[in-house]
């Protein structure tokens, strides 16, 4: 009997005689139906493989895979982000995660449907308005309202919709082959390079000569140079150094001429956490630059505050960084720079002191000296030990002229000036001899304990300056006694 026309005879529980036609064709399973009467199971089985041979019926296995997309598409974004934190536990940190099950949260009504190509796109840019007043917090804990609500800072933005992107990016991976949606192109909508997912741990640096084309683009000079030069020359986060008045730094002196100094972070990331302010030395380089902005400072005012805040800073840097052509480089890379080149100078839990947590630090890169300490006293975490530790501010303040990279990034920024190998050499040269003789000098006891204030020092540097120092208040010609 031809295939076409052939069909199953079937008998049902209660004894009745039916007919089942089976649609394959090339050994691919199609569909099938149960009918009383021979004759309609015969018609409905040639109509039904005449359209399988022309490619217009779907098989089985693709009618339940389109099922399981369907089901999958109008699932909510809420299901998408708890899916999302389950399968990437070690994706990220426990707070960045907290930002996805937000998203979950915010978009709870909303589905993998909602967000299908220029639709999708046309939903986000609304989000990206909407959300600026929206300040749900990442945990679960009931908010008392307090304050007038103030819009959302465009970093904190950011982070939320490139959440959302990378959810959508996520779910995209996970429908069935052949599943129509497509995440929208959104890279226009973010003024700022997209957050990494940190799955694989940032390495990024800014090289010497990156440093340098930067202050080459901004002459030099100037609020935004010296911004970077103290994020460079501490290992401060961009918050830390926009917050510096006049009242946090101290300056040391030998003679008058400024040698180093010391930042006191009353309000920094970990604040909380620790109870206790932080005390960053300052290189010879870093403690002229603050001096500088003392002098230009009126008042207790932040000293960068002409920088304005967190989000101008970071378009700020974008927009130079475009100017000479550098790519994938953010402000916090100088921070990874920074503890890349020290903490192999010093004991690291003197640089925990200095630069807080960061991930860059373990006890692997503890020395035997201090694994051993860590055993007497029964710790398992340098971090707490650290934590006992006393810094010699002074002693750090020149080991970090000695490890700075600011005299051959000056040079090489001097695009007036022909850079010549022995140059760099020779400055480098002379910035370990520098040091050497700072540090020697504070042994000897040569350099007290004082704090200088805006108008208290003079320097071969800065005496361009001093003509203004008569305009400031008799107060601040005094030297304080430094805190024990």
């Amino acid at each position: 009997m031809a295939q076409a026309t052939y069909v199953k005879e079937v008998a049902t529980a209660g004894g009745k005689r039916k007919y089942r036609a089976e649609i394959w064709h090339k050994g691919i399973f199609y569909t099938s139906k149960t009918f009383d009467v021979k004759s309609h199971a015969v018609g409905f089985k040639k109509a039904e493989l005449a359209k399988a041979i022309k490619g217009t019926l779907q098989s089985a296995a693709v009618r339940k895979q389109q099922r399981t997309a369907d089901a999958d598409l109008n699932q909510s974004i809420a299901y998408w982000a708890q899916r999302y934190v389950v399968e990437n536990p070690g994706a990220h940190g426990k707070t960045r995660l907290n930002d996805y099950l937000l998203v979950g949260r915010l978009l709870a009504d909303k589905t993998l449907r909602h967000f299908d190509g220029k639709t999708g796109a046309q939903l986000i840019k609304q989000l990206s308005k909407d959300w600026k007043l929206d300040r749900l917090p990442r945990s679960l804990s009931p908010v008392t309202p307090a304050k007038p609500i103030e819009p959302l800072k465009e970093n904190t933005l950011r982070l939320r919709l490139s959440a959302l992107m990378r959810l959508l990016h996520f779910a995209k991976t996970e429908l069935p082959p052949g599943a129509k949606y497509q995440p929208p192109a959104m890279d226009e909508l973010f003024e700022f390079t997209m957050p990494p997912a940190h799955a694989i741990p940032r390495t990024r640096e800014p090289s010497d000569s990156e440093y340098g084309r930067l202050l080459a683009q901004l002459d030099g000079e100037g609020d935004f140079a010296d911004f970077l030069k103290i994020i460079d020359e501490t290992g401060c986060r961009l918050g830390e150094v926009l917050s510096a008045k006049e009242g946090n730094v101290d300056l040391f002196l030998v003679g008058g001429t400024i040698i180093g100094g010391c930042l006191r972070l009353e309000n920094h990331k970990t604040i909380k956490k620790t109870k206790e302010k932080r005390h960053v030395p300052l290189s010879l380089w870093a403690a002229q630059v603050f001096a500088n902005r003392i002098v230009d400072t009126v008042g207790d005012a932040a000293l960068f505050k002409s920088l304005g805040n967190a989000d101008a800073v970071c378009k700020t840097f974008d927009e130079t960084c475009r100017a000479v052509e550098i790519e994938n480089l953010v402000i916090k890379d100088f921070r990874r720079a920074f503890i890349n080149r020290n903490k192999y100078c010093l004991s690291s839990m003197d640089l925990f002191q200095v630069v807080g947590k960061s991930s860059l630090l373990t006890s692997k890169e503890a020395t035997d000296s201090e694994k051993a300490v860590l055993a007497a006293v029964g710790h398992t975490s340098l971090k707490t030990t650290a934590g006992y530790s006393v810094v010699d501010v002074q002693g750090l303040a020149q080991v970090f002229t000695r490890t700075s990279r600011m005299s051959r990034v000056a040079l090489g920024a001097d695009t007036s000036a022909t850079v010549d190998a022995k140059d760099v050499e020779e400055m480098a040269s002379l910035q370990a001899e520098l040091a050497k003789t700072l540090q020697k000098m504070c042994s000897l006891g040569v350099t007290g304990g004082t704090r200088v204030t805006s108008a208290g020092y003079t320097n071969q540097r800065h005496r361009a300056i001093d003509n203004r120092l008569p305009a400031l208040t008799p107060q601040k010609l005094t030297f304080e006694a430094l805190p024990a």
